[in-house]
C-alpha cells in the first residue's frame, strides 16, 4: 500500500532528463557515454543504444537545449509542441521489476531515441503548463554552457551549480575591489 501521493515523479524526472542530457552533449560524447547515460537513468528493460544513436541523440539535445534558451513562453511553447509533435508517447501503465505499477511514456520495445524524445518532451511541457517560462534556463556564469531547471521557491536561479555562482561572485567582487 502507497503512504502519499506523489506525482512530481512524472514531472521531475523526465525533465531532469532533459536538462542532463542537454548538458552531456556540451562536449563530444561517446558512444560509451551515452549508454551509461541511457543505463542510469533507468532505461534498461529492452533498451539497447547502438552507435548509430548516437548523432540522433545529439540532434535531440540541440533541439531541446533551444527550448532551455527561448526567451519568450511562446517560443518555448512552440519548440516544445514540435517536440511533442515529433514522439511518439503511447502513455501506458506498466508493472515490472517489484516497482508496482506505475506510468510509461512509450513501450518498451521502442528505441532509445524515441524513448529519450517522448520523456523529455513530456517533462518539459509539465513544467511550462504548470510553471513560469522562466524556471528552464541557462546558467549565465561566463564560459559555461550548462542549462538548468529553476526549482527555487521564487524562481530565483541564474546559475548551473554552486561552483559557477561562486566563480561569478568572486570575479564580480575582485573588479569591484580593483576598480
Amino acid at each position: 500500500m502507497r503512504d502519499q501521493l506523489n506525482y512530481a515523479h512524472y514531472t521531475d524526472v523526465p525533465v531532469m532528463l532533459a536538462r542532463d542530457l542537454v548538458n552531456l552533449f556540451n562536449e563530444d560524447v561517446t558512444f560509451e557515454q551515452l549508454d551509461e547515460f541511457v543505463v542510469s537513468r533507468g532505461f534498461t528493460n529492452s533498451t539497447v543504444v547502438r552507435r548509430r544513436d548516437l548523432a540522433d541523440v545529439a540532434a535531440l539535445a540541440v533541439n531541446l537545449r533551444e527550448v532551455f534558451l527561448a526567451e519568450t513562453e511562446e517560443q518555448k511553447v512552440e519548440l516544445i509542441n514540435g517536440l511533442l509533435i515529433d514522439s511518439q508517447v503511447e502513455p501506458r501503465l506498466v508493472d515490472h521489476d517489484d516497482g508496482g505499477v506505475h506510468f510509461h511514456y512509450t513501450s518498451d520495445e521502442f528505441p532509445v531515441l524515441t524513448k529519450l524524445r517522448a520523456y523529455t518532451s513530456m517533462g518539459l511541457a509539465m513544467v511550462a503548463s504548470q510553471h513560469d517560462h522562466g524556471r528552464l534556463g541557462s546558467c549565465v556564469a561566463t564560459g559555461c554552457t550548462n542549462v538548468f531547471v529553476d526549482t527555487t521557491r521564487n524562481a530565483s536561479k541564474r546559475f548551473c551549480s554552486a561552483p559557477c555562482a561562486n566563480r561569478t561572485n568572486v570575479a564580480s567582487f575582485r573588479e569591484r575591489k580593483n576598480a
